[in-house]
């Protein structure tokens, strides 16, 4: 990022931008493999399918991990590996807004369609199970 664009954010949101960006999912992918990630939430992608060496690798992490969620419109090959399968609603056709997809390209969105029977969209879903993870842990509740 541009040190004077960084500067600017941080003077708004009055704190530090960490420096790390993160990882791309291909190397989230290789780190569940190395068991080096042992959770992953994915969302809106067909990682069996469509990341690099989809044959056995893929595959092969997604079954290292301790916990897997998947959140899609369809239930896909990487469904079938997750602990937790969440429906989702497409930000494509059921929300206004923007979202930045997995090559990080920002795309923008209208809605066209509300979502089907109990699909919410992927951002309040998340927000929902972060919420009650939360509550969980401020009320001194074990999960188990």
């Amino acid at each position: 990022m541009d040190p004077e664009v960084r500067r600017r954010f941080e003077d708004v949101w009055r704190c530090r931008l960490p420096l790390f960006i993160g990882f791309r999912s291909t190397e989230m992918i290789d780190m569940a493999r190395r068991g080096l990630i042992k959770m992953l939430y994915i969302v809106g992608e067909n990682s069996v399918r469509s990341h690099p060496d989809s044959g056995g690798a893929v595959a092969e992490a997604l079954s290292r991990l301790e916990f897997l969620v998947v959140q899609d419109i369809f239930m896909t090959e990487t469904a079938e590996y997750a602990d937790v399968v969440l429906p989702a609603a497409s930000a494509a056709l059921e929300d206004y807004g923007t979202f930045t997809n997995t090559e990080r390209r920002l795309q923008l969105t209208r809605k066209v369609v509300d979502p089907p029977g109990d699909a919410r969209l992927i951002g309040r879903s998340l927000l929902s199970w972060l919420g009650g993870l939360v509550m969980t842990w401020a009320l001194g509740i074990a999960l188990t």
